[in-house]
């Protein structure tokens, strides 16, 4: 009994049509991909922490910026072909393109927002404001 590739075939043009098909064939240098970096949002007692995984990117190739209560985190990447390779497959050359977008509500103090970058995984730390932090009321 033989059994037919075209499952295969399927779950490869499902895999393309949900992460974006590679932007251009081998050999072809310029090609972008964007792809949707996969994140955590947690929340603390003082702060929310947004945890992005952003492998193969350097500090100076992302860019944080908060606009109104819309934080967009984009970044990118470049993977070279060794020499004296040729791609059979390529999706993993070129250039790569992150974006996202998040949406800040009002109880984030914008002025102590902070990120770091350590081993492909961004943490932006997102404090709560005075007016979000829990307080005790006074009873009299």
């Amino acid at each position: 009994m033989m059994t037919s590739l075209i499952p295969l075939r399927r779950l490869d043009e499902l895999f393309n049509n949900v992460y974006g098909a590679v932007a251009a064939d081998a050999g072809q240098e310029d090609a972008c991909v964007q792809l949707l970096p996969r994140a955590d949002i947690l929340e603390g007692a003082q702060e929310y922490r947004l945890v992005m995984d952003l492998p193969g990117v350097e500090r100076g190739d992302l860019e944080l910026e908060l606009e109104d209560q819309t934080l967009t985190i984009s970044a990118k990447r470049a993977a070279a072909m060794p020499e004296g390779f040729k791609a059979l497959r390529d999706e993993r050359a070129g250039r790569v393109q992150y974006r996202r977008s998040f949406t800040v509500g009002r109880g984030v103090d914008a002025a102590g927002i902070s990120a770091h970058l350590e081993r492909g995984v961004l943490v932006v730390t997102l404090p709560k404001s005075a007016q979000a932090l829990p307080r005790r009321i006074e009873v009299k």
